[in-house]
């Protein structure tokens, strides 16, 4: 199932590496915040969109986040994939909050290919795994790092 993927990280590398993962699930769309450079590294890893806020040299990368909701209200993505930094889990808590909706935090594992997105995340310090579903019209999740399967063209 096809579903409108949008990513968003402050970290050049974890953009790119969300944002090959997440082409084999629909369309991505990036939303880009920082050097003018995250524009061709995001075209670069696959993306179909690229919404270019600014840069960040004069504003913390929060203060996108009434932008960022005005976005999700006209555009209407079905999922957004925040990479896990600071500035990532700020923007997905805050944008959760104004949507009443939750955050799939920390996911380890992630499965976007139906219509129920599921998820895996470690809890107690890695202790234990748990198993998250989120159903609705807009899912937030917080991953790192090789979470997504990339396609070979983008390996």
């Amino acid at each position: 199932m096809a579903k409108k993927v949008w990513v968003f990280s402050d970290k050049p590398a974890l953009m790119q590496d969300i944002t090959a993962g997440a082409k084999e699930c629909g369309e991505v769309s990036v939303i880009a915040v920082g050097s003018r450079d995250l524009i061709a590294a995001a075209a670069e890893a696959g993306a179909d969109t690229v919404y270019y806020l600014g840069d960040t040299s004069e504003r913390m990368a929060e203060s996108y986040t009434d932008t960022i909701a005005k976005l999700v209200e006209d555009e209407k993505p079905e999922v957004l994939l925040f990479g896990a930094t600071l500035t990532g889990r700020a923007i997905a808590g805050r944008l959760a909050a104004r949507f009443g909706t939750s955050v799939l935090a920390d996911a380890k594992e992630l499965d976007l290919s139906s219509e129920v997105t599921n998820g895996v995340s470690m809890i107690y310090g890695g202790g234990a795994n748990l198993k998250q579903s989120a159903k609705g019209d807009l899912t937030l999740v917080v991953l790192g790092f090789g979470v997504l399967d990339k396609p070979e063209e983008l390996k």
